[in-house]
């Protein structure tokens, strides 16, 4: 009898610490879920983020694009006034002058403008960069 009531003890705290077990997995289930909760929010906010990331990415990379395709019209226009001013300047002294004057800032501003279309450029390559990555990331 003694030894059934010891047996009976040690059952009982086995199911008391089975309990004890179980709750405290219960308890990491439910922190656990708590994390992937937050996680999935975390995850959704950033993918939210990115996708506005991404769309204005887009629009500056548009922004650029025509930034770029002005730049070369302005260089096609400079390029062609530098010749109006070649052909002018050639007529008489006070016009040669005038003309190369003219001609000089006019190289000037074409010299800028192509170092504009080549950073517009540049900005537009790494934009596209950033656009791929992020496409590769999803």
């Amino acid at each position: 009898r003694e030894e059934l009531r010891l047996q009976l003890n040690e059952e009982i705290l086995k199911i008391r610490q089975d309990l004890a077990t179980e709750q405290t997995l219960r308890r990491e289930a439910e922190t656990a879920c708590v994390r992937v909760k937050h996680d999935m929010q975390v995850v959704s906010d950033t993918r939210s983020s990115l996708q506005e990331e991404n769309a204005q990415l887009v629009k500056q990379m548009a922004d650029l694009k025509r930034d770029v395709e002005d730049g070369h019209r302005v260089i096609e226009s400079l390029r062609a006034d530098v010749c109006d001013m070649r052909e002018r300047s050639s007529s008489v002294a006070d016009q040669y002058d005038k003309g190369r004057y003219e001609l000089e800032t006019l190289r000037a501003r074409l010299e800028t403008e192509e170092k504009t279309v080549q950073k517009t450029e540049a900005e537009l390559t790494t934009l596209r960069d950033i656009l791929q990555k992020e496409k590769d990331l999803r």
